[in-house]
């Protein structure tokens, strides 16, 4: 869904427009989980403080599917480019938006893609 609500393919009149889909990192996160595996949480803590070292630093843990992230071919593919090896080319252009809400298995999203030949697509 686009930030008005609409869906699909972004229309003429939206293009060129830079569309922020960041979302600010919470311990409210739910991690990723499947059968015996979960992500690691997200954790924030006191490294130095102001009193102790004059100075405050936050230590900062989490997995690299935490919130708001980019994945690599590498993540699924055996011989799949590192997200190094990506153009920031691939983070502009059209996209077809993949709304998904809730929970969904990776056969169901793999049905999803089945509708899309060699297209960018963004997941929500």
């Amino acid at each position: 869904m686009l930030p008005d609500g609409g869906e699909g393919r972004l229309t003429e009149s939206k293009r060129n427009t830079i569309i922020d889909l960041t979302k600010p990192l919470s311990t409210s996160f739910i991690p990723y989980s499947t059968g015996k595996y979960t992500d690691p949480p997200l954790e924030f803590s006191d490294w130095s403080s102001l009193h102790r070292e004059g100075f405050r630093v936050t230590r900062l843990s989490m997995g690299t599917q935490s919130g708001t992230h980019i994945d690599a071919p590498a993540h699924f593919l055996k011989d799949g480019a590192p997200l190094e090896a990506l153009s920031p080319d691939h983070l502009m252009g059209e996209y077809y938006l993949l709304n998904l809400p809730g929970a969904a298995s990776l056969s169901d999203i793999s049905e999803s893609l089945k509708t899309y030949h060699d297209e960018k697509i963004l997941f929500l």
